[in-house]
This record gives C-alpha cells, structure tokens and sequence, in this order.
C-alpha cells in the first residue's frame, strides 16, 4: 500500500502502558493509517532514528484562556505536542462560559477536553472580553449549571 507519509525508525510511545517500541508509523491523509511493521511506502518518508513518536500531550495548566481569543490554536503549545489544553484553572477564565457565548471567540468551536471552573467570583464570557460589552456580574455556579 501506498500512504501519503510514513515516518521510520521511530521509538514509539503508544499511551497503553506497554513499553515504548521501536517502529514505523504511517499516515493517509489527516489519519494515522497503521503503526508497527508496516507493510507499504510513503509518498513521503521520514527517517525518525533516535527520536520518538508519541500521543498529543494534555497540557493541565494553561494560562491560553484569553490568548485563544487571538490565537485559537495555542500555536505556542503545538510547538511543544502540546494536542490539548485545560482551561481555567488559576481563577481569571472565560470558558466554561454560556452556550451562546462560545461562537464569541474566533475560533472557538464549543469543544473542550476539560473545563476548569477557577475560583474567581465571577466568570467574564467571550462577549465582554471581545467587544467590551457589559459584565453580567452572573456568579460563577450559575453559568457553570448553564454549562453542565
């Protein structure tokens, strides 16, 4: 078989608890196609000996919920495998906010691996921070049950 990329000779890291193993992985299109001995060429290929292929990192403490309102993909975790984030969770946090409010943030799609609730008293939704429009004042454990 043909894939569109397979990378060689890599020390894998699978997330199952087994040990990491050295193998290839090939990719078709935006998907991981087979992992291991793989039987086919890639359309392109790298040669990852010496280095490691692993799962996304889930990056537990971020400070991203403001910057994802000018840069929706974190572009600075993504640097670092960084595949997903936990927001709000050091009490100044726009997210959970109201349903209605997701679709404020460019980018934003309404999905989360995680929500943190923060601490703060209050949580500001996307609209007050993107367009300075008014607070709410809305207590916190009324829009987090809004969220549930």
């Amino acid at each position: 078989m043909k894939y569109d990329l397979v990378i060689e000779g890599a020390t894998i890291v699978d997330r199952t608890g087994a040990p990491p193993f050295r193998g290839n992985v090939a990719v078709q299109g935006d998907r991981i196609a087979a992992v291991g001995d793989i039987d086919g060429d890639g359309a392109r290929t790298i040669d990852a000996e010496g280095k490691y292929v692993t799962p996304g990192f889930v990056d537990i403490h971020t400070h991203l919920d403001a910057q994802v309102g000018w840069d929706p993909v974190a572009t600075s975790s993504c640097w670092h495998g960084v595949t997903s984030v936990v927001l709000g969770n050091c009490g100044v946090t726009f997210a959970p906010c109201k349903p209605e409010y997701v679709h404020d943030f460019p980018g934003g799609t309404g999905r989360f691996v995680q929500r943190g609730a923060g601490y703060d008293c209050t949580v500001v939704n996307g609209r007050v921070f993107m367009e300075g429009g008014e607070h709410t004042g809305e207590p916190a454990g009324t829009v987090l049950r809004s969220t549930a």
